[in-house]
């Protein structure tokens, strides 16, 4: 993006930035793409300037007098800041509200230049918080990777006080983790908390959803397209495929392809934009263009895709699509996007099977970092909290409970900084124990331990996609 000296550009609404202590980090205001970055310095003072208010002459003035000021970057090197920011998705604009952060005392957002600190390993406090009010849920998908232990569940008015503080502390990406939150009879109570503080949450379900409870949603802008980026609460019902027996059977739930059906109709008639997302097994593999077909009709515009993976509980490696049904999906979305060049499609393109899938060191150094105790926390229905969905329900993998810490005690507690800081002797016998890159790979960047334990048994275990990973997992997961 470039700049006319009259141009008054603003930070685009669908950014933030916050004081971190000891830093100024931006991020994305999303649930579906995390894009975080630490600020330095010059630059934390240097956005402030972007309100909309200032033009690019101005700003540009304003800044070479920081330059002068701190012996800072050179005059040629503010272009090139500021196109490193335009590079960032949609981060300026020159129309439209400037991001809420502007909302907030300016003295709030000058960092602690003392102790400044341009590559935190971990946020201060999380940029994102998923909590699970559930663990139940309908269906008993045959795919469903979650553990689906049975989990004591705290009440609407126990979560209040963990919601306000979680918004005393500007962390407004809470998103609603677990199983299938219309298991609980005050679901939509809970989403109208969430609503209340201004959260931005994601609603899944393969629940019945009647057309009341579409239109309080309707009500809580859930499923509204026609709002900003950063304030979409998107719906989603999960539906795998047009033929009902084996949509019944993928569920095992009787006649769930009418019950998904009619819970779209209603929600579409409420005014509400759903998303389908389906779980392609050997089963269903050439299910898309047909659940397409069938629904953009009724007003579905958006469709995701994705492969069944490895899980820790009901893994089956029959339900892995073949190579051969992995590359007709390439041409499947080709064939929907010209039979329905409106509907947005999703479709997950993975064609490895079987096998070590080990990246290049080129491409393992440029992986993204671990967002598990770093910029996000996972918060369990008893309110016990763990830094991955998908690892089992049990002390090992716990870092504490929000019900007798509270949210900033748990993000702060020793217990986070011992699972993200693991001691080399914890990795005998794998490629990670003698690894000249341990101590970045594991401390900043983080590994998959997920991944490590679906396929070897152990979180202390390099994943399967370590360049230097040679245990042969049983199939690419």
């Amino acid at each position: 993006m470039v700049f006319s000296d009259t141009d008054k550009p603003r930070i685009s609404e669908n950014w933030r930035f916050r004081n971190d202590g000891n830093c100024m980090v931006i991020y994305l205001h999303s649930l579906q793409k995390q894009v975080v970055r630490v600020l330095s310095p010059f630059e934390s003072i240097f956005i402030l300037l972007f309100d909309g208010k200032n033009t690019w002459a101005e700003i540009k003035t304003a800044a070479q007098g920081i330059i002068n000021a701190t012996d800072g970057q050179s005059a040629e090197e503010i272009e090139q800041i500021t196109a490193e920011l335009a590079r960032l998705d949609g981060f300026f604009s020159l129309e439209g509200p400037r991001s809420l952060s502007f909302d907030k005392p300016v003295e709030n957002l000058i960092p602690d230049f003392a102790n400044y600190t341009m590559t935190p390993h971990r946020m201060l406090r999380p940029i994102t918080i998923a909590i699970g009010f559930t663990n139940r849920c309908q269906c008993d998908c045959i795919y469903c990777y979650a553990e689906r232990e049975p989990c004591a569940e705290r009440s609407l008015d126990e979560w209040i006080p963990i919601l306000d503080e979680i918004a005393e502390n500007e962390i407004t990406l809470v998103d609603i983790g677990g199983a299938d939150i219309f298991c609980r009879q005050d679901a939509l109570e809970i989403m109208e908390e969430l609503d209340k503080r201004n959260f931005s949450f994601f609603v899944s379900t393969k629940s019945y959803v009647s057309p009341e409870q579409a239109q309080r949603m309707a009500d809580l802008n859930i499923g509204n397209k026609n709002v900003p980026h950063w304030a979409l609460r998107p719906m989603q019902v999960s539906l795998d495929s047009t033929d009902n027996r084996l949509a019944s059977f993928l569920s095992r739930h009787k006649n769930y392809l009418s019950r998904a059906q009619d819970s779209l109709r209603n929600l579409i008639e409420a005014g509400i934009s759903p998303r389908v997302k389906a779980v392609l097994t050997s089963y269903n593999a050439d299910a898309p263009l047909e659940l397409v077909r069938r629904l953009a009709p009724i007003g579905v515009n958006e469709f995701h895709f994705v492969q069944y993976s490895r899980g820790l509980y009901r893994h089956n490696d029959k339900l892995f699509l073949t190579l051969e049904q992995k590359k007709r999906l390439i041409d499947m979305e080709s064939q929907i996007k010209e039979e329905f060049p409106d509907v947005f499609v999703f479709m997950q393109k993975n064609i490895t099977t079987g096998g070590p899938r080990n990246l290049t060191p080129e491409v393992w150094a440029k992986r993204p970092i671990c967002s598990g105790g770093r910029t996000k926390m996972l918060v369990k229905p008893d309110g016990a909290v763990t830094l991955c969905e998908q690892t089992p329900n049990e002390p090992a993998y716990t870092v504490g409970n929000v019900f007798e810490d509270g949210v900033m005690g748990v993000w702060n507690s020793d217990a986070i900084h011992r699972f993200n800081h693991p001691s080399r002797e914890l990795f005998q016998n794998s490629e990670c124990y003698n690894c000249t890159d341990f101590e970045r790979c594991m401390y900043v960047k983080g590994w998959c331990f997920r991944d490590a334990l679906a396929c070897y048994g152990t979180i202390y275990e390099a994943p399967p996609d370590c360049p230097h990973q040679t245990k042969m997992p049983p199939r690419a997961i």
